[in-house]
């Protein structure tokens, strides 16, 4: 009776699973991850969306394959570099600031000298070490000097920042002129304004509609999300001085590297600008 007990909720979380993955069973493809370098399959959890396929080695997920692409498309040369891993020796000497500590970018680029990432902590002031050693940092303040870093990666961050703009003006501000943020974001390509979610004007949280959280490698609740951005996002971007250009997988990025329906953002710091903080 025990073992049944134990094994029950595991096997009906398994079956509930199987629909999702016997309909896309044609999608089931075999490969090599161009994060972790490994031969693999790539999983279908679900019926579609920028998470899937999932790599079976390092459980990389479709948008995060396509940021990777994109790193090496901007850092890499010549054409036979496929994955971020064999990109890490010609990375050595860059500055790179993540800003989260897990995921499979993180695994593969944390072993290089001028890698650094960090989580936010409420009560940890930026800069500082917090819970299990790693250090936390603000987007919207960051502790860094200015013109630091080559690279700046964020994963579906910046829709969970107070004050998002304040957020890029920092990241333009600790990038070398020339320097790269790279980055996804969910985005409303059909919308032209961004929506806030919460009312952050009185210095506390009020919510404009029902509190929305995602899934957080640190915090059980999730982290609340504060913006359902549009395309002005890009717009406000670039006037921060930075220019930003969208791209959008395609057919290719399918068949070589398991990438499906997946955006990623690509600014670069212009070398003479500087422009006032929005107020949002």
């Amino acid at each position: 009776m025990i073992t049944r007990r134990l094994t029950l909720p595991f096997m009906r979380s398994v079956i509930r699973l199987l629909p999702g993955v016997f309909l896309n069973a044609s999608r089931h493809l075999g490969g090599t991850c161009c994060i972790c370098s490994q031969k693999t399959i790539f999983l279908w959890l679900a019926l579609g969306g920028r998470e899937f396929p999932i790599c079976a080695r390092c459980l990389s997920n479709s948008r995060q394959r396509h940021l990777a692409r994109v790193v090496i498309n901007t850092f890499g040369k010549g054409e036979n570099v496929f994955s971020l891993g064999n990109l890490c020796p010609e990375m050595k000497d860059l500055k790179i600031y993540e800003a989260q500590t897990d995921g499979s970018i993180h695994s593969i680029l944390n072993g290089l000298p001028g890698y650094v990432c960090s989580e936010y902590f409420d009560d940890v002031p930026p800069g500082l070490d917090g819970p299990n050693g790693i250090r936390c940092e603000d987007l919207q303040a960051l502790s860094f000097p200015d013109n630091t870093f080559d690279l700046v990666i964020t994963q579906d961050v910046l829709e969970h920042v107070r004050k998002p703009y304040h957020a890029i003006s920092e990241i333009r501000r600790v990038l070398k002129p020339g320097g790269y943020h790279i980055f996804t974001v969910p985005l409303n390509k059909s919308r032209m304004e961004s929506i806030p979610l919460v009312d952050i004007s009185s210095g506390e949280d009020r919510f404009l509609v029902p509190p929305a959280y995602h899934k957080d490698s640190i915090r059980l609740k999730g982290t609340l999300t504060y913006n359902d951005f549009g395309m002005d996002l890009l717009k406000t971007i670039d006037s921060q001085g930075m220019e930003t250009r969208v791209m959008v997988s395609d057919s290719n990025d399918e068949k070589r590297f398991r990438i499906f329906r997946s955006r990623v953002f690509i600014s670069r710091r212009l070398h003479q600008y500087r422009s006032p903080i929005s107020p949002t």
